[in-house]
């Protein structure tokens, strides 16, 4: 990727990503005092790097010329928000196996447990993903609820088995959000199929290979839809550095799971935007035309221009994880999200009256609508 196509403030976010962690010292630093911090500030909150951002300062000692009270400010909120969901995520994963339900952290608490990112704070969480056998959901929706955890569930449970949500429940407390997973993604072009998954899983979680596979396929789901953020891109680079991995394997599970594109597509721009060693079955797996699409979608990850974000919104209807529903289901599905039935209602909101039950419902969903 040729840098020098990126704004200065552009580089200097990638080249904290990269640096953040390692001892070497940055040799120029005049070049904050040019930069537009709000504008700057925004983008990076929007990959959830400020943290990252905060980290490096430190390290450097820089804090003249930038607003180094801000960003101090996010990685601290980050760094409270986190040691409550990990407290949170103990308690609960201890609660589930008292009851003979196992279950694993996917994305950032898993990132988080193997110590990925040296600095609890460094990656910024908002929830925790809890994933587990879908023979044990109604027993752990039975653990939740004892635990004094508050069910939202976005659609009755014969039209979550239709859609084949693999996350069909939302537990709060305490403004503490847990998500239940029973898949790692919704049927469609490629298939994490979760008895193979489970079938490899050691005692703590995922193996390497599948939390590598999950991680990329989980930033190529949200490419196709927002955008990928760099923080999702920068646990790929760390879990690279940091993890042993069997090539071969991540192979053939892609084979497997029929991701191939899909997570060749994240690591190349992975590697291409960090500028890490090159990978050769990364490398082998494209044309040299295709590579060189996917070097001009690497300089859009910061910066996607229209025509990107009308790509990515035409891939959102035709290829995304749902292509597979017939749209009679589509509308069926929408108008029930609209329109809950009773039985639905008076089983996940507690109040006596149907128009009161609407009313919460209406409220927790509010920002999901459509």
């Amino acid at each position: 990727m040729n840098s020098q196509n990126l704004s200065e403030e552009d580089q200097f976010l990638i080249r904290v990503c990269i640096e953040f962690e390692q001892n070497n010292t940055s040799q120029n630093l005049s070049e904050l005092k040019t930069f537009n911090w709000e504008s700057l500030l925004q983008k990076a909150n929007a990959h959830g790097i400020i943290p990252i951002i905060h980290l490096w300062c430190v390290h450097h000692g820089v804090s003249n010329d930038i607003p180094i009270g801000k960003i101090t400010g996010v990685y601290n909120q980050v760094l409270a928000l986190n040691v409550v969901l990990e407290n949170a995520y103990a308690e609960v994963s201890k609660e589930l196996l008292n009851n003979e339900i196992e279950s694993i952290p996917l994305k950032g608490m898993r990132l988080l447990q193997l110590k990925i990112y040296e600095n609890i704070g460094a990656r910024q969480l908002s929830d925790v993903d809890l994933f587990i056998r879908e023979k044990d959901l109604n027993k752990a929706r039975n653990v939740f609820k004892k635990m004094g955890f508050w069910e939202k569930a976005e659609l009755s449970t014969d039209i979550l088995k239709l859609c084949q949500t693999p996350t069909p429940f939302e537990y709060i407390k305490n403004n503490v959000f847990i998500d239940l997973h029973i898949g790692l993604n919704r049927k469609g072009t490629y298939d994490l199929l979760p008895e193979e998954v489970w079938r490899t899983c050691n005692a703590n979680g995922l193996s390497n290979s599948d939390f590598l596979i999950h991680l990329a396929c989980h930033a190529h789901k949200h490419m196709l839809r927002n955008g990928v953020r760099l923080i999702s891109l920068v646990d790929i680079k760390l879990f690279l550095e940091k993890e042993l991995l069997d090539w071969e394997t991540i192979a053939s599970r892609c084979k497997l799971f029929k991701c191939e594109s899909e997570f060749y597509s994240i690591l190349f721009l992975t590697q291409t935007i960090f500028k890490l060693n090159p990978i050769a079955a990364v490398n082998n797996y494209f044309s040299n035309a295709e590579k060189l699409v996917l070097e001009t979608q690497a300089l859009q990850i910061l910066n996607p221009s229209s025509f990107e974000k009308d790509r990515f919104n035409l891939k959102k209807v035709w290829i995304n994880e749902s292509a597979h529903l017939m749209w009679p289901l589509r509308l069926f599905v929408l108008f029930r999200k609209l329109f809950p039935n009773a039985e639905f209602l008076s089983s996940n909101y507690r109040n006596t009256s149907r128009l009161f039950r609407l009313f919460q419902y209406y409220k927790f969903q509010k920002k999901k609508f459509i």
